[in-house]
């Protein structure tokens, strides 16, 4: 429910009834007007927006997310601006626009594939590992970096909602793994030589503002052929003005930059952003199909079914929110 349309004594009447809350943006002002939630189930799976709300801290109601429901079209997405950054499909399309037929074969000769370049996943979890699955298929290495250290079978395992027969459910994709919440175990990643690197973590305390200055020079100085960088997470993991600055600097390191989130959004018209050469902009759509709200219930049926006390798909961990 989103409650836009909904009169306030009517909405009043719902949160003193309701048991179960899936929303969006709709959530109530107070515990004392939610007496009998005990379930918050969330569209998305980032909750960064709506985590000050006292629902999510309430030690009587469980809160889960709609995590994995997204990796197949936000994976696409990302492949789709990967694969027309290397192979320049929007420079075909106005030649084909112009009806002109040029094929400079001696600069084609020079062009890599995506065979044997090198993924780093900032954020290993649904949406990482479908890119992952997607990108080793099409034989690019694939290097993951999370939180926690994934040192076993065990822990590399995906615990949240699969679309099935996709993803990564194993952990057995990425050739190597990094971990940690400190600056010096991010940039030993970020010092991989990578060609790609895909930002697909959750907005947290600890990730805000975590790729920066800092973070493009490392890339810069270890990505002998430069990297082409998508962010898929939320605009406030970049420091904007940095990313602004590595895009007007040519010697940057950043040969491409794809972006479907931005801060703030709306993007305002007068951003650099929007007129980089180098960068690609679309209005946080990547997650959103045709199948976005059949797999959000699929999550809460599920859910449904589950014995009471036992552990929920995709529940929150409220300490660490998300």
């Amino acid at each position: 429910m989103n409650g836009e349309d909904i009169p306030a004594q009517e909405l009043s009447s719902l949160y003193q009834s309701c048991t179960i809350l899936t929303t969006l943006l709709c959530y109530p002002p107070n515990l004392e007007s939610v007496p009998n939630l005990r379930l918050v189930h969330t569209p998305g799976a980032g909750i960064d927006y709506a985590l000050d709300n006292p629902v999510f801290s309430a030690p009587q109601i469980r809160a889960t997310t709609s995590n994995g429901i997204a990796a197949p079209p936000i994976a696409e997405w990302f492949i789709g601006q990967l694969i027309n950054h290397t192979r320049t499909f929007d420079r075909w399309q106005q030649q084909q626009d112009d009806r002109k037929w040029d094929a400079p074969i001696a600069t084609l000769f020079q062009t890599p594939d995506l065979v044997g370049q090198r993924l780093g996943v900032l954020g290993y979890g649904s949406i990482g590992r479908q890119a992952a699955r997607v990108a080793s298929a099409l034989g690019m290495k694939v290097l993951a970096y999370t939180a926690k250290p994934k040192a076993t079978p065990e822990s590399k395992r995906d615990r949240n909602f699969v679309v099935e027969g996709l993803g990564d459910p194993e952990g057995t994709i990425p050739s190597e793994w990094f971990s940690g919440t400190d600056k010096e175990s991010l940039h030993k990643f970020l010092a991989q030589k990578l060609d790609v690197l895909l930002i697909s973590l959750p907005l947290t305390s600890s990730s805000r503002h975590i790729i920066g200055k800092k973070e493009f020079r490392v890339l810069k100085e270890n990505s002998p052929h430069g990297c082409f960088l998508a962010n898929v997470a939320r605009g406030d993991v970049l420091v904007q003005d940095d990313l602004v600055q590595a895009l007007i600097d040519e010697d940057s390191g950043l040969n491409g930059v794809a972006l479907d989130v931005a801060t703030p959004e709306p993007l305002p018209s007068d951003s650099p952003l929007w007129t980089s050469p180098r960068c690609t902009i679309t209005p946080h759509i990547s997650s959103v199909v045709a199948a976005t709200t059949d797999r959000i219930f699929q999550v809460l049926d599920a859910n449904l079914s589950k014995a009471p006390g036992e552990k929920l798909i995709n529940e929150m961990e409220k300490g660490r929110g998300y």
